[in-house]
């Protein structure tokens, strides 16, 4: 196989694996093709070249899926017959290879929801760190405009310190809802920390962030006048992928978090 040949089949792989990973966590319908494209590293526009739409890489994961659990039934099949030293009736070959076709579905469903709920912080339901962290370990650039926010909770310690750690857990809880509500769902919210929150928006413009943020504060101020024992405020730091050259989302997000901790420390020194 040639250079050529081995990086087209290299795009064809990486787009693969990202959808099969995207619809199989939050599904087809919440997945858009500018998500597949911006995670698997690669143009959207080079999308279009392998698939027509996200129900051609749907159809094609499907086929290649059931491929792949005949091929390991049929292998467990010819393993079983050897140990048991028989031979297997038609009927009984095609209900064995059913009936481990669906043991193998029903282990990876078990699996996939096992590492959902490792990669999720239980008291917000978003993404936790981990999850943020294996979002930020791609070496590819990136080739959309991409917007990292990096938020940090103001007086979450005299909030727990003063009110207890009850009402901060509900400070951070309320603020995640607030968060998520104002993000739009296709673009990613995580908690990194714990008083720090993540979003990362996709194929995105600086007016449109600055919109998302000015929809957040409006929530935040009608949440903030229902009169609670404590109100949410924050810091924040955004990059923008647009400013820099050859762009990683892990070098996006250390950007975002050196500006919110400037502007936080600017925040206390015109207090």
């Amino acid at each position: 196989m040639g250079k050529l040949e081995a990086n087209k089949q290299q795009k064809l792989t990486s787009l693969l694996n990202t959808a099969f990973n995207l619809f199989t966590t939050q599904g087809v319908t919440k997945t858009s093709i500018a998500e597949i494209s911006q995670k698997a590293g690669i143009a959207k526009g080079t999308f279009y070249l392998y698939f027509k739409d996200k129900y051609d890489i749907r159809n094609r994961l499907i086929s290649h899926e059931s491929s792949k659990l005949f091929k390991n039934a049929v292998a467990d099949l010819e393993e079983f017959s050897k140990e048991k030293n028989e031979q297997l009736g038609f009927e009984e070959k095609i209900i064995f290879i059913i009936n481990h076709s669906i043991h193998a579905i029903i282990i990876t469903k078990k699996n996939k929801q096992l590492e959902k709920q490792a990669f999720l912080d239980l008291h917000t339901g978003l993404p936790n760190k981990s999850k943020c962290e294996e979002i930020f370990r791609t070496s590819q650039f990136i080739t959309d405009s991409t917007a990292c926010i990096m938020f940090d909770l103001n007086n979450l310690k005299k909030v727990n310190d003063t009110l207890g750690h009850s009402v901060g857990d509900q400070l951070i809880l309320n603020f995640a809802r607030l968060l998520r509500n104002a993000v739009p769902s296709n673009d990613f919210v995580g908690r990194y920390g714990g008083d720090e929150f993540i979003a990362v928006i996709y194929n995105t413009t600086k007016d449109e962030v600055t919109d998302i943020l000015r929809q957040l504060d409006k929530e935040i101020s009608e949440f903030n006048e229902l009169g609670k024992a404590f109100k949410i405020s924050y810091a924040h730091g955004c990059a923008f992928s647009s400013d820099y050259e050859n762009c990683t989302l892990r070098t996006l997000f250390d950007k975002a978090d050196k500006n919110m901790y400037n502007n936080k420390q600017a925040e206390k020194a015109g207090r």
